[in-house]
């Protein structure tokens, strides 16, 4: 609930509500790549692990087996949180796009040849679709993340884990029961 004092968001400048929104928009940028490098962190870690064990004449199947089975459900968990990273990400994208369009930043710049010669801040390819984002947002917001980006190949990366621990944990037990 806001503060007597604060005045009502009506009345703040576009302007500051930009800077907060390019605020956001950094900080979605950040959390995802944080994120994403915990991820890769963690599944070094524990491949590190599974192959220190395998390595080892004592290295029994159920340890092994056991840490794959908490990679398995690492990878899953961290499919969602890309997921869920990348969403927050483009609603971001799309309240700074929304606040561009307002300051008149998405109109092209007199004078210059570039057709995304603009002062909207388009950092990315899918950035400057200012159009469809502002146009067809449920759409823009709801597209899956394609293979070709960074963010899908972090999630093509994380299933490819999931299959090599499920393949160890396959291993295993046939080296335990087989």
């Amino acid at each position: 609930m806001p503060k007597q004092d604060d005045p009502p968001a009506e009345t703040l400048p576009l302007g500051d509500l930009y800077k907060v929104a390019v605020d956001e928009y950094r900080f979605n940028v950040q959390l995802g790549w944080d994120r994403a490098k915990f991820l890769v962190g963690l599944h070094t870690a524990l491949f590190g692990a599974v192959v220190a064990l395998l390595r080892t004449e004592a290295g029994h199947p159920v340890p092994i087996a056991t840490l794959s089975l908490i990679g398995c459900a690492a990878a899953l968990v961290g499919v969602n949180i890309i997921d869920r990273s990348h969403r927050y990400y483009r609603r971001a994208v799309y309240k700074k796009t929304l606040l561009e369009d307002r300051l008149g930043l998405t109109r092209k710049v007199p004078g210059y040849d570039y057709a995304e010669a603009t002062l909207a801040i388009g950092t990315t390819k899918s950035q400057a679709q200012v159009q469809q984002i502002l146009n067809d947002t449920a759409e823009w917001l709801s597209r899956k993340i394609r293979i070709r980006k960074v963010v899908g190949q972090l999630k093509a990366f994380l299933w490819g884990v999931l299959v090599l621990h499920a393949c160890n944990i396959a291993w295993q037990s046939w080296q335990l029961w087989g």
